[in-house]
């Protein structure tokens, strides 16, 4: 299981987009005793109930309101728990090196905690949007480097960033070299993007080699699984919710000082099965990919991205993805050579396989499972382009994960590339 585990209901900031209720953040109470307590109760069950716990992340409102010495022995109880790093995500402004020194007290190696801090770019995009703090929390991620603690930023992706979108970029190049992590996350439910400004900041992240960046484009992220997403939040009082965005009382769907893992697993399994999806998704080429997105975040019961990865992957596809990428050429001979670049304007996806007469009766070609269903998929029409041989394929393998099939049936295209049993056509 990876969580959150939220130590406070309490925030110093009042930022423009902020999900948590405001009775929370007025809710002024000191946690810290609370929070280690908790943390030690939440521990004593992992081990119990021998739950295997990948990962905790901390989170609140804002987890460094507690002292520094309380968040050290919160962290230090669920390192030991979990025998990995503890992570937390942070607005920034308390990690000054006063609080650093007294967390270091407690913790002693910065490699226990990860820190997660949430920026929103340049200075003329976070100000507006997070109560002028950017010089303070660009500090503290300076003195958090200096320190030795890993570092990540999290920016939310509003309207505002369209309009600077230039400040942005400049500032996202100049943190690069400095942190471990970058990730860009879309404004949700009132401070999302337009259309247009969906499309201008696809091409910006096409054009700067920033896709990665985006949470639409990172692998092993809850939101990829649509309607079947798994994810935990638990806090201090014993309350479950399935993630920050449903966290308040609304979102409370089991309670773990009371119930077991096992029972809060098959509670949150199927919390979002019946959530609407628009029927376009089920006919969209990328619904294996996006399924959606967040359940909590769809806007017309479409991904809140949805525009976003629609043009990037029309630009891979077109830019990316063609057929000598796959197939190198250099160990070839100069007519296999020229015999491919006939080919190098042809998207890989639109391409259809031109089988020799020889493949049927070809000796020592060994197959493993992916490999001869995509080859008999290939063989029953020979009108089927490679793309749509790869959607038959994961119909017929839907056990074996979407990049694992991929692989298996380009290097199975290789593989018969090179011995002359195929070509290609448009």
């Amino acid at each position: 299981m990876h969580c959150y585990f939220a130590v406070s209901k309490v925030c110093n900031l009042r930022c423009r987009y902020c999900y948590v209720p405001e009775y929370n953040k007025n809710h002024q109470a000191n946690y810290d005793s609370q929070a280690v307590t908790s943390a030690r109760r939440f521990s004593e069950k992992i081990r119990q109930e021998v739950f295997p716990f990948e990962s905790i992340t901390l989170h609140g409102a804002e987890p460094s309101i507690l002292s520094a010495k309380a968040l050290g022995e919160v962290i230090q109880i669920f390192r030991e728990t979990t025998r990995n790093q503890v992570r937390i995500q942070s607005n920034g402004t308390r990690f000054t090196e006063s609080y650093l020194n007294k967390l270091l007290e407690v913790i002693g190696d910065p490699n226990q905690l990860f820190v997660g801090i949430s920026i929103d770019g340049s200075a003329s995009i976070h100000n507006p949007q997070r109560n002028d703090t950017w010089d303070r929390v660009m500090d503290n991620i300076k003195t958090l480097r200096r320190y030795n603690f890993e570092v990540g930023l999290l920016s939310v992706i509003t309207p505002l960033t369209i309009k600077h979108l230039q400040d942005f970029g400049l500032w996202v190049e100049s943190v690069k070299p400095v942190v471990q992590g970058l990730t860009f996350k879309l404004g949700e439910h009132g401070f999302g993007l337009s259309a247009e400004e969906n499309k201008t900041f696809a091409d910006w992240l096409y054009e700067s080699r920033n896709i990665k960046h985006l949470q639409a484009f990172m692998p092993d992220l809850c939101m990829h699984d649509g309607n079947n997403c798994e994810f935990y939040e638990f806090d201090i009082e014993g309350n479950c919710y399935s993630c920050n965005k449903n966290y308040g009382e609304p979102g409370i769907f089991a309670n773990w000082f009371e119930e077991n893992f096992e029972k809060i697993v098959a509670k949150r399994q199927f919390l979002y099965g019946s959530r609407p999806v628009d029927p376009e998704c089920e006919v969209c080429p990328y619904q294996r990919l996006c399924r959606s997105g967040c359940p909590l975040s769809r806007e017309e019961d479409k991904s809140v991205d949805c525009l976003v990865k629609k043009t990037i992957y029309a630009k891979l596809l077109r830019d990316g993805i063609r057929a000598e990428a796959f197939f190198p050429i250099e160990s070839q001979s100069t007519s296999r050579a020229m015999q491919l670049a006939r080919y190098e304007d042809l998207p890989l996806a639109e391409a259809r396989v031109v089988m020799s007469p020889r493949l049927q009766s070809s000796s020592g070609l060994t197959l493993n499972r992916i490999e001869s269903n995509f080859l008999k998929i290939l063989l029953a029409d020979h009108a089927t382009t490679i793309g749509e041989a790869l959607d038959r394929l994961g119909a017929a393998c839907p056990d074996i994960p979407d990049e694992t099939l991929v692989h298996e049936a380009l290097t199975l295209l290789k593989r018969l590339y090179e011995r002359d049993l195929l070509s290609f056509a448009s």
